[in-house]
Formats: C-alpha cells, sequence, structure tokens
C-alpha cells in the first residue's frame, strides 16, 4: 500500500520472518499512530529488493509487531511510503488516475553464477 503522508516504509514483523530476512539492526524510534497510541519498533531492516512490476527496487523497512488475524504472513501489507515513492521515482496523475515508476537503475553483477552477490548490487 503507498501512503504519501508516510515518512517510513513498515513491515509486520511476521511478515519478516515468513520472508526468511536478516539484518535487522535495533532501533529506538517510536511510532506514533493516528489514534496518538504509540508503538515502539521492533527495528529497521536496510535495502530489501522489492518487486513492483518489472521493477526491482531497494528499500528499508521499520518493522513493527501488529495483531493480525490473517493465517498467512505473506497476506499481511506493507507500507510504502516517502521514501519508498523517492527511489522508485514516482509520478502520480490524479487526474488521469495514473501511477508511474522509472525506479533506480539497478546493477546485478554476475548474481546468476553467485546469488549471495544479490544483496550487495546496489548503486
Amino acid at each position: 500500500m503507498l501512503d504519501l503522508g508516510a515518512s517510513i516504509n513498515l513491515m509486520p514483523y511476521a511478515l519478516f520472518k515468513d520472508l526468511g530476512l536478516e539484518g535487522l539492526k535495533p532501533t529506538t524510534m517510536e511510532l506514533i499512530l493516528a489514534d496518538r497510541s504509540v508503538r515502539h519498533l521492533i527495528g529497521v531492516v536496510e535495502d530489501v529488493l522489492v518487486r513492483v512490476g518489472e521493477l526491482i527496487i531497494p528499500a528499508d523497512f521499520v518493522i513493527l509487531e501488529m495483531e493480525t488475524n490473517l493465517t498467512k504472513a505473506r497476506e499481511m501489507l506493507i507500507l510504502l511510503g516517502q521514501p519508498f515513492m523517492s527511489t522508485a521515482k514516482a509520478i502520480i496523475d490524479v487526474h488521469k488516475g495514473r501511477l508511474s515508476m522509472t525506479g533506480p537503475a539497478l546493477e546485478f553483477l554476475e548474481w546468476k553464477e553467485d546469488p549471495e552477490i544479490l544483496p550487495r548490487c546496489f548503486p
């Protein structure tokens, strides 16, 4: 879900675990929700590759423990805020109802031969 008002990208902790992501860094950041309640974040994970159509865009996410009634973590939504839209070079045309992204020019060096190199291939 894209949110023009969000200054962060947010991922539920259950999805983080389900995807098998690593590199969670602790944080003292707090999140103030619309109802003015305060949530403490579990941590931050950097350079997660997000695929949107044919584009692959690196994004940093803050990780939050959330209550959910979904049975599968992959059914949970992630919140993509202004940092993601800036990296993706998003252009929103409200009149036409269109969203376009050109994304950064990522360079993947010999990733077919060495899949371990993929997470390190950002400009």
